[in-house]
């Protein structure tokens, strides 16, 4: 039910960057939202949707339970596509797997919460 609107962010501009904003909820840099809506706008049209419906198709959980390297998942408290129940599980599904949930951030810690995302990546191999 999600494609039309998915759909729609190829022709409305504006749309995009709202779409972006909201998994994004603290960045405060709107110069750099725009930089993102600009890049995201060039994406091939197929993508769109495309990319929408890999995601939809992507389990991998029967193979990992295999992987035997440190795997680590990060979730935003105000992430509005990865809840934090789904980030435990992801976390646990991986025999060495870490779960960090990360208090007001959206989707994006790289570009809400860069210091923060560096401190607990490095942390994390730190500890390897």
């Amino acid at each position: 039910e999600h494609y039309p609107v998915i759909e729609m962010y190829r022709s409305d501009k504006n749309l995009l960057k709202t779409a972006l904003k909201t998994v994004t909820p603290t960045m405060d840099d709107d110069l750099f939202l725009d930089a993102l809506t600009d890049d995201a706008s060039k994406m091939k049209g197929d993508a769109f949707i495309g990319h929408v419906k890999s995601l939809e198709h992507f389990n991998y959980a029967d193979r990992v339970k295999d992987f035997k390297q440190p795997v680590l998942v990060i979730v935003g408290s105000r992430d509005v596509l990865i809840t934090d129940e789904m980030g435990r599980k992801i976390a646990n599904s991986f025999p060495s797997g870490e779960y960090r949930y990360v208090e007001n951030t959206g989707h994006s810690i790289t570009v809400e919460a860069p210091d923060q995302f560096i401190q607990i990546v490095m942390d994390f191999f730190r500890c390897l």
